[in-house]
């Protein structure tokens, strides 16, 4: 099991001198809480994390001489975090490579779906996807949009039927397929 990770030491050395500084208590359980987000974000690549954490944190501990508090960690969080993280990293794969495949023009049945037309997934859309397609509408889709002769901006109407979806839907990929029924009630035939 190898610490030599980038950033990882570094960033546990930092944590526990900061607490030394500090005077404060160094125990891996308190660790766990306050580098949370740290530990999430650097544990879906690792084949068993609950061993990796405790061992490099205690070879660091030991390396800096320092003292530390037995305390209990509680990963069920960390378990819940690192699951939630990885399907919305892979939900964001997924959209990006929507996004791109729709970018350069290719036609895929790539589809993103509401409740008011064709479902591709039963899953709802996790909230780093939808952040993902709502940076997308608000950023990347700036000039030239278009517009209709009845002033309607079409991105714009697309983006306001996103906000409302629940399930995958075409519109995340910027895709506006005429023949879904949901767009009745956005445009008329003659728009």
């Amino acid at each position: 099991m190898s610490d030599q990770r980038p950033g990882f030491t570094p960033e546990i050395e930092s944590y526990i001198k900061e607490r030394l500084n500090a005077d404060d208590v160094i125990s891996f359980a308190q660790f766990l809480l306050d580098k949370q987000a740290f530990v999430v974000e650097n544990s879906s690549t690792l084949t068993n994390y609950k061993t990796f954490w405790p061992h490099l944190f205690g070879r660091i501990v030991e390396k800096l001489d320092a003292r530390t508090e037995k305390k209990r960690a509680t990963w069920k969080l960390i378990d819940m975090e690192i699951n939630e993280y990885s399907t919305t990293k892979h939900e964001i794969k997924k959209a990006e490579s929507e996004y791109s495949t729709t970018k350069h023009g290719e036609s895929g049945s790539s589809s993103l779906s509401s409740s008011a037309s064709k479902r591709s997934s039963d899953i709802p859309l996790s909230t780093g996807v939808k952040d993902f397609v709502n940076d997308i509408y608000t950023t990347k889709l700036k000039h030239p949009k278009w517009q209709l002769p009845t002033e309607k901006i079409v991105e714009d109407t697309l983006h306001e039927f996103v906000k409302q979806c629940i399930y995958e839907h075409s519109s995340h990929s910027v895709i506006l397929d005429v023949m879904d029924p949901c767009w009745r009630t956005y445009f008329t035939p003659d728009k």
